[in-house]
């Protein structure tokens, strides 16, 4: 799944303002196609993601709180 450069501008910026290294966001598109945030889960369900994109995102995430807590 390719993301549009708004659609990952508009998350990064969501993540940053609520403080959060992990969330999932649902966005959806405006009248004029603008990204419009729809909701933010802080606990998102990340099996769903994985049979979607084929990534393993709990082996991801899993790396990224070790690396996080030993840098």
């Amino acid at each position: 799944i390719e993301l549009s450069r708004p659609f990952i501008e508009i998350s990064e910026r969501v993540a940053h303002i609520l403080e959060l290294d992990y969330c999932g966001i649902d966005i959806l598109y405006g009248e004029n196609g603008e990204p419009i945030v729809c909701e933010v889960n802080s606990n998102a369900f990340f099996a769903a993601m994985e049979s979607v994109s084929g990534v393993n995102v709990a082996a991801k995430y899993a790396q990224y709180i070790y690396e996080t807590i030993y840098r």
